[in-house]
């Protein structure tokens, strides 16, 4: 619509990145990023970081921050 190709769901945390992947998966102009906000850098763990990794797997998610 209006020019607009695809639309890029940026997440701040684990629980956003699962959201934005579940969106992007629901609709096709939908892209997901995957990554924790530096402000919430403190709360990355190992579990956090195979999560991450998990997500970056689907094709959904184009972007890692």
């Amino acid at each position: 619509p209006n020019g607009v190709g695809a639309v890029l769901n940026a997440a701040s945390d684990i629980a956003s990145s699962e959201a934005a992947l579940l969106l992007a998966q629901k609709h096709c102009f939908f892209r997901a990023s995957a990554g924790v906000h530096p402000h919430s850098a403190s709360e990355l763990d190992d579990n956090a970081l195979l999560k991450i990794e998990q997500l970056c797997r689907e094709p959904e998610v184009v972007a890692i921050g």
